[in-house]
């Protein structure tokens, strides 16, 4: 009896440990890929950085995310996403299996901790094999993906000591390197803290700057070559938020597309910009058209054209009154993905104008697919069309292009009189720009448009 009470002893106290083990890796390691986590990390980096201030060394935190992981898990399944992130964490174990530890932080973001640096070149050389290694397409299941990886630095000495500061200061370098581009690597500095928090800012102000009327639509007018006369006006947003004060579309408009507060501003412009033209066309004012820039992220809201028809019946405009800009790389991406939200609004009868005519983009094809109404010649075209003999052929065969297919062509970006001389000898229907106006609020247009 004694014996077979030892026995159960001794298989209870070795499943107890086991089961402690067990508890253990999955306290200290991620169940997907079999990394450390983020956990376990943690506790590492402490010890390194405990022993860098010892010894008087340098280390570095390297944070790894996958570009547009999202789109892949979206496009394919999770399935593939997490196939793709085991084949990942592997091939990560590789490329660092000579400088240190790599970890899961979660998502598809990744942690490599190297302990001791000899020189800023060992970090750099290791980001360039790991983004060398993401070159060749992974094969996963039956697909080929391709994959790329945007890698933030911050080095561990005598100014970053503290853990959760060095993976902040890490995690702003990654995203530093996808604002570049994707697929590049950066050392952390304090300035980028600085653009992050600027961005923060932006992003706090922009969620009240709706209730706090604080956008107002300028508008600049697209002038008849021949008589020098408004035939339509362009409605430009601006902000000037009572936090922070004036504030670029150029900032902004990013900021609100990665937040998706855009669609909320969207409809505030495109509402506003219907109802000013109503108010002109009471008055007696003479303005055909008003057009609104529409972002890419804009044409994918499926409620965009129920949003612009019924500004459009609510202020008693005709379809046509409205044209919509889209750049010219949006508009070549929509057709290729086959929008119908495009198409709608152009079925609809809503005028369509390509913004930045000319710039990128060598294929004419998608000139053939919708009923565009409008080309604008871009501004880099129009200041070189003077004394350049190649910018001046390009600008009269887009121009010539233009009227054979019946479009209107607007030239932006015209400040000085010898450009308009040139371009009313070519032909070309409207300008645009400070040698006529520059960007107006509506108390000034008004005064412009009762003075013609």
């Amino acid at each position: 009896m004694k014996k077979v009470i030892n026995n159960y002893k001794s298989i209870t106290e070795a499943g107890i440990k086991k089961s402690e083990e067990q508890i253990r890796h999955f306290q200290y390691y991620d169940i997907l890929t079999g990394l450390p986590n983020r956990f376990f990390f943690m506790e590492k980096l402490s010890e390194e950085v405990e022993g860098l201030k010892a010894k008087e060394t340098i280390g570095a935190v390297l944070s790894v995310d996958l570009d547009d992981f999202k789109l892949i898990n979206g496009i394919l399944g999770h399935n593939y996403g997490d196939l793709l992130l085991r084949i990942v964490s592997q091939l990560l174990c590789l490329c660092t299996r000579n400088y240190g530890t790599v970890a899961r932080h979660g998502g598809d973001e990744f942690l490599i901790l190297i302990p001791n640096i000899e020189n800023i070149e060992k970090v750099k050389l290791l980001c360039n094999n790991i983004m060398e290694s993401f070159l060749d397409p992974f094969e996963v299941k039956d697909k080929q993906i391709y994959c790329s990886v945007s890698i933030g630095i911050c080095l561990i000495n005598n100014e970053y000591r503290d853990n959760n500061e060095i993976l902040k200061n890490a995690d702003t370098a990654m995203y530093h390197s996808k604002e570049k581009g994707k697929n590049k690597y950066s050392f952390f500095n304090t300035d980028m803290l600085q653009v992050m928090l600027r961005k923060k800012s932006i992003e706090n102000a922009l969620r009240d700057a709706l209730a706090k009327q604080e956008f107002q639509l300028y508008y600049q007018p697209q002038v008849d070559v021949k008589t020098k006369k408004t035939k339509r006006l362009e409605a430009l947003l601006r902000w000037n938020s009572s936090e922070i004060g004036s504030i670029s579309p150029d900032e902004f408009i990013p900021i609100a597309e990665d937040t998706g507060l855009i669609f909320r501003i969207g409809e505030w412009v495109i509402n506003s910009a219907c109802k000013q033209l109503k108010s002109w066309r009471e008055k007696g004012y003479k303005v055909d058209t008003i057009s609104i820039n529409i972002s890419p992220v804009q044409i994918q809201d499926r409620y965009l054209l129920e949003l612009v028809n019924k500004a459009i019946r609510e202020n008693g405009l005709a379809q046509d009154d409205l044209e919509i800009e889209v750049t010219e790389g949006t508009l070549i991406k929509t057709i290729e993905k086959k929008s119908e939200i495009l198409i709608n609004l152009v079925n609809s009868g809503v005028k369509i104008s390509i913004d930045d005519f000319g710039k990128g983009y060598s294929s004419l094809n998608y000139l053939t697919v919708l009923p565009i109404s409008t080309l604008k010649i871009d501004k880099s075209f129009i200041d070189k069309i003077v004394e350049s003999p190649s910018y001046y052929a390009i600008v009269e065969c887009i121009i010539q292009l233009a009227n054979k297919l019946n479009y209107v062509v607007i030239a932006e970006g015209v400040e000085q009189e010898e450009q308009y001389i040139i371009l009313k000898e070519l032909r070309c229907d409207l300008i645009q720009g400070y040698f006529f106006s520059k960007p107006l609020p509506q108390d000034e247009i008004e005064k412009m448009l009762m003075g013609e």
